[in-house]
């Protein structure tokens, strides 16, 4: 069985089509990133490129580590970490179509149930309601919902408290407040018991706690949304640390309820995947 390069030496190998001069500084550039060198150094170098912004570059090694995506996926359940990694820098990249076809091939393949891959495929069709035509956008919102929504069904994703708010926000966007009444609580339990495991809340579960507050006073306001423009702004840009806590803060400060999905156009705040939680 092939495997990937594990070390830099190994992975500029695969850079024997560039000039001498170009080889020698991606050798350079790789190496001073520091990855340990074993079986998983190119997945773990994909990644931190990635957590560092260098996307094209992310995409680069990815591609150039001796396996075409189709190889990749005929054995997905091995390559799996690699193909996330993919999959989040081309959403990164706002390659949404084409990330959402990996994410699907690689979904119809595994197994079982993989959690980061749900999470991150609804991510992306929620990215592509958001610069899509308007017509879509209920529809692909409604998808991105439904995938979400797995926080509540999926026996292997219970407790998994941040696709169960991403659900939430969603709901209240579409004006299901019957929807975020009934799972509201859990997620706040779930979040609740995971930060009881540690001696202090991360930052992430302090979002979290803020967020189901707003979502659950949104879901509960008297007033009337205005009629000609959108009652919620979700997120598309990938780069904001609040997600959709952002969102749900500027739709309450607008002081309107949930009513149909955003306009194109309208969204400025967004989402990113750092490690304790992934929108």
């Amino acid at each position: 069985m092939s495997v990937l390069p594990d070390s830099t030496e190994a992975l500029i190998a695969h850079f024997s089509d560039l000039p001498d001069n170009q080889q020698s500084f991606y050798s350079a550039l790789f190496g001073r990133q520091n990855i340990n060198e074993g079986d998983i150094f190119l997945p773990q170098l994909a990644e931190h490129l990635h957590r560092q912004g260098e996307n094209l570059l992310a995409l680069t090694v990815i591609e150039r580590c001796g396996f075409s995506e189709n190889g990749l996926l005929e054995e997905c359940a091995l390559f799996e970490e690699l193909l996330l990694t993919k999959i989040k820098v081309l959403h990164a990249l706002h390659s949404y179509g084409r990330a959402r076809r990996l994410a699907e091939n690689m979904q119809s393949r595994l197994s079982v149930a993989s959690l980061q891959l749900t999470g991150n495929l609804a991510s992306i069709i929620k990215s592509q309601a958001l610069t899509g035509a308007s017509s879509e956008q209920q529809r692909l919102l409604e998808q991105s919902l439904e995938l979400y929504g797995l926080a509540f069904t999926e026996p292997l994703f219970e407790g998994s408290y941040w696709l169960g708010v991403n659900a939430l926000a969603i709901a209240s966007c579409l004006g299901q407040q019957d929807y975020v009444s009934r799972y509201l609580e859990i997620v706040r339990r779930d979040c609740l018991q995971a930060s009881n495991q540690r001696h202090e809340p991360d930052f992430w579960t302090l979002a979290t706690i803020a967020e189901l507050d707003l979502i659950e006073l949104l879901n509960h306001r008297d007033a009337e949304p205005e009629p000609s423009r959108s009652s919620v702004t979700l997120c598309a840009d990938n780069y904001s640390p609040w997600s959709l806590s952002a969102s749900t803060c500027s739709c309450l400060a607008r002081g309107s309820t949930p009513s149909r999905p955003c306009s194109r156009g309208e969204s400025s705040t967004g989402c990113s995947e750092p490690p304790a939680r992934r929108d």
